[in-house]
């Protein structure tokens, strides 16, 4: 789809905790599995790294917790964005599309109904 649609190198968000979707889409991911885990190794980026996954996913690092912590499991904070929110996260880290399970409703323009995922567009604010 992104092929077609001229953005073949488009940047996709997808769930944090999923493996290889880098290499199945051929598009770059925000973040995926290990990307929690850079700031223990990289420290000068740690601070973006928390913000990435407090922005996508609602969940903060705190060094003196012993886990990460969260309000709300990610997959409830994603439906709960409103468009606004969506575009605001868009603009600021360029990314337009989404890679959301099935189960999940999105304020957000589905252009993909896929086998377990969905893929949405986030569309430029007017």
């Amino acid at each position: 789809y992104l092929d077609q649609e001229g953005v073949p190198d488009a940047m996709v968000l997808t769930p944090y905790q999923q493996i290889g979707a880098q290499m199945k889409t051929g598009h770059p991911v925000m973040a995926d599995m290990a990307t929690q885990f850079i700031g223990i190794y990289v420290p000068p980026i740690a601070p973006s790294v928390n913000a990435v996954f407090q922005d996508f996913y609602g969940i903060h690092f705190d060094p003196d917790a012993p886990a990460p912590q969260a309000d709300l499991p990610w997959y409830a904070v994603w439906p709960a964005k409103s468009l606004a929110e969506w575009q605001r996260l868009s603009a600021k880290y360029e990314f337009r599309y989404v890679l959301a399970p099935n189960f999940m409703e999105l304020p957000l323009e589905k252009v993909l109904d896929g086998n377990g995922n969905n893929l949405y567009r986030i569309p430029s604010p007017q």
